[in-house]
């Protein structure tokens, strides 16, 4: 709605911004953000299944590929994807080493 003049502004995550600007708009640079004191250093998401066996084997699954897939350089270049902010892709750097270390 932006890109079509419908609206002047939104309240969205930064990288969300970025990554919209760079994929979608016609016009890059288009869209700025202003930082949000309040948004954390980084984002915690959870994966959550029905709590019987099918869901158990289900997130066993993902936790086996995921251990795998966090270690490569394709996964971390797509948790950098969508920052432009330096100081924000020094904190997704720090962060990340402490992350590759979590079970």
């Amino acid at each position: 709605m932006i890109d079509a003049n419908r609206i002047d502004y939104t309240i969205e995550y930064p990288v969300v911004a970025a990554y919209f600007d760079q994929k979608y708009c016609l016009n890059k640079g288009f869209l700025s953000s202003i930082l949000i004191e309040e948004l954390p250093l980084y984002n915690t998401v959870c994966v959550a299944c029905p709590k019987n066996e099918w869901g158990q084997k289900v997130i066993n699954n993902w936790n086996k590929v995921f251990r795998k897939l966090k270690m490569t350089d394709e996964y971390r270049k797509i948790t950098e994807m969508g920052h432009t902010d330096e100081r924000e892709l020094q904190i997704i750097r720090a962060y990340y080493d402490k992350f590759l270390k979590l079970k």
